[in-house]
């Protein structure tokens, strides 16, 4: 069997038959030596016997793939992808770490841990090094791992945790979940049985959320098949569940009717739990005094730390309250959404991000503890109020400086109308046509000629046609920005360390000192810090953590500078090499738009490594110049 890496390979040359790719270039896109792309490819070789291809080499070219027989090819690409897919390569650990979980949950027995050694045909102090990542999964699921001697390993929690960690981790199980080749139709019959009594019974729920839906009652009918029963659970009192149960009720019972399995109450409350907090509501729901109240307070505390009044913005409040009665349901049964694009929504739309971790801290009981993904969520809804209070604030006025025939430009203006609904109009003038005067009376000036940038430095100069680059230019000039130097102002050589810290507390501790040197800080910036760094992470990709207060304190706005000289475990499981330490300017809301300023460094991973590689203060306002260079 091919291992992960040579079916990469070789999926490079199926892709690109009768092209010649060199070692050298394979080698930099693996990070290996080319001897070790030499070995890959000798294995390749051996296993495309009697494949239909062949795969040769020429010494000053490199390896070319010939495909002889299309049907034979065929085969054997399906064949590996089918291996990759559902099989495990045991030369990486996360792949034996999976092989793992996935043995180990479905056993409910002791393994001998000779067993599972020679399973995976590795030592012992291999197999003991990946227990050791077993169990920090587990963990996280309120899972353990018991070991007894002379019996082995077992895995040991709550049913709903084991079936949580299940989902979560996408445990392939040799019951079959997951992995059988009638899963499919499996999933279409539950699909059968559920659309139609959801229909009947008036239910709305997203396409997204259907799918995990019937995967849980996939995994409930196999577990139940297998004699695994959930536990006690018990409903929350709030009538509002009444109907789900019934909804519940009768999926379930028409699924153990149709697989000839007992139908037990504990496992219709857990699928209670699971569909309220699936449920899509609309502005025709009925909102509670309980629920409105909760959402005035967060917002109460959003005009506190942020000086942003949404209190009077009834559409944001309408779904901000919609939006917390499924988020009490998945808090209460401990299944928190899935956000993938949660990461980008964290980097590109940072403000909003913490408006609604300021909105969710003012909140009671476990609202304030939810993940980043949960978090994401609501801070849509802060994106949408605020550009929705732009658009009432007042629309802004571009001019548009072209050589190019006016014509030439209605794409050019329709689409920077599309892009930003704040703009009222983009007027397009020729470099004749313009005056001092005229220029004066624009919001944002945007030039597609180099020339009138010297004339009007004020001007923006963008592409004819149009990039995301262009987007971020108008954007940051729609903000107010014009000069790289307000960033490059926020940086400062006394608030630069480069140097080792044994943990997130100590860099935070360094970073705040220089600052409080520098800006005279008082006590209650700290402690704002480390609180806002209880209540979610700052970390923001594989490389930065950005800590900030929970609301501006400061009397400046400033950036503290952290590059370690080696990684440092942020939160769980996750580590991060650049610390940047942020003071917002109180009571200045202009200040606020820092974080707009932030993403296009934040999220340039080149960038940020350029600043890991050569961690200097020089190298730091490098990076900042080279990456806002052509947005100004």
């Amino acid at each position: 069997m091919l291992s992960r890496r040579q079916t990469d390979i070789f999926m490079d040359f199926y892709t690109r038959p009768e092209t010649y790719l060199r070692l050298k270039d394979l080698a930099e896109k693996y990070h290996i030596s080319v001897r070790t792309v030499q070995s890959d490819i000798s294995g390749i070789r051996e296993a495309l016997k009697d494949s239909g291809m062949t795969l040769e080499s020429t010494a000053s070219k490199g390896c070319i793939l010939h495909i002889k027989d299309q049907t034979k090819s065929h085969g054997f690409v399906r064949r590996i992808s089918d291996a990759f897919t559902t099989g495990y390569f045991f030369e990486e650990q996360s792949s034996r770490v999976s092989w793992l979980l996935s043995k180990l949950l479905d056993s409910g027995t002791y393994v001998k841990s000779q067993d599972l050694a020679d399973s995976m045909y590795v030592s012992r102090s291999t197999l003991s090094s990946d227990l050791q990542q077993l169990k920090k999964i587990l963990e996280k699921y309120g899972l353990s791992l018991v070991s007894r001697p002379y019996y082995g390993l077992k895995t040991e929690g709550k049913e709903t945790a084991i079936r949580q960690c299940i989902i979560k981790e996408n445990v392939r199980l040799d019951m079959g979940l997951f992995s059988q080749p009638g899963q499919n139709s499996l999933l279409a019959k539950i699909r059968e049985i559920a659309i139609p009594i959801l229909l009947e019974m008036h239910f709305r729920i997203s396409d997204v959320a259907l799918q995990n839906l019937l995967i849980h009652i996939l995994l409930s009918i196999e577990r139940i098949k297998s004699g695994n029963i959930v536990e006690a659970v018990s409903l929350p009192s709030d009538s509002s569940y009444t109907h789900v149960y019934h909804i519940a009720r009768q999926i379930m019972e028409a699924c153990c009717r149709h697989f000839q399995l007992p139908c037990e109450e504990n496992e219709i409350v857990l699928l209670t739990l699971n569909l309220h907090g699936k449920r899509e509501y609309d502005s025709q729901e009925y909102l509670t005094d309980k629920i409105d109240r909760m959402v005035y307070t967060g917002l109460l505390q959003v005009k506190k730390d942020y000086n942003m009044d949404f209190t009077g913005d009834l559409d944001l409040r309408i779904a901000l309250g919609l939006h917390l009665i499924p988020l009490r349901s998945r808090i209460h049964t401990n299944m928190p959404a899935e956000n993938t694009i949660g990461p980008e929504i964290k980097m590109n739309y940072t403000l909003a991000f913490e408006l609604a971790a300021s909105f969710l801290s003012a909140l009671p009981g476990d609202y304030r503890l939810v993940n980043d993904d949960e978090i994401s969520y609501v801070a849509l809804h802060f994106s949408c109020a605020m550009l929705n209070q732009s658009r009432r604030e007042g629309k802004k006025n571009v001019l548009l400086i072209s050589s190019q025939k006016k014509s030439d430009l209605i794409l050019v203006q329709q689409k920077i109308k599309q892009w930003f609904v704040e703009i009222s109009e983009v007027t397009i003038a020729s470099l004749n046509e313009v005056n001092a005067v005229l220029a004066g009376g624009y919001d944002v000036i945007l030039a597609t000629d180099p020339e009138v940038i010297r004339r009007y430095p004020r001007a923006r100069l963008i592409n004819y046609f149009l990039t995301d680059q262009d987007y971020r230019k108008i954007e940051l000039a729609l903000s107010g920005f014009h000069s790289i130097d307000d960033i490059l102002g926020k940086f400062d050589p006394d608030l630069f360390y480069h140097g080792p810290a044994k943990d997130k507390n100590e860099i935070i501790q360094i970073l705040y000192k220089k600052a409080k040197e520098k800006y005279g800080l008082g006590e209650n910036f700290l402690e704002s810090l480390l609180h806002r760094e209880e209540t979610g992470s700052s970390r923001f990709n594989e490389f930065l953590a950005i800590p900030h207060p929970e609301r501006p304190m400061s009397s400046h706005t400033f950036i503290a500078v952290g590059v370690l000289t080696e990684k440092i475990e942020w939160s769980r499981d996750f580590y991060v090499r650049l610390v940047f330490l942020v003071g917002l300017e109180q009571n200045n809301p202009q200040a606020l738009q820092l974080w707009y300023y932030l993403s296009p460094l934040i999220s340039s991973s080149a960038a940020l490594q350029s600043l890991i590689d050569t961690p200097t203060y020089g190298q730091l306002i490098k990076t900042v110049t080279d990456v806002y260079r052509d947005m100004f």
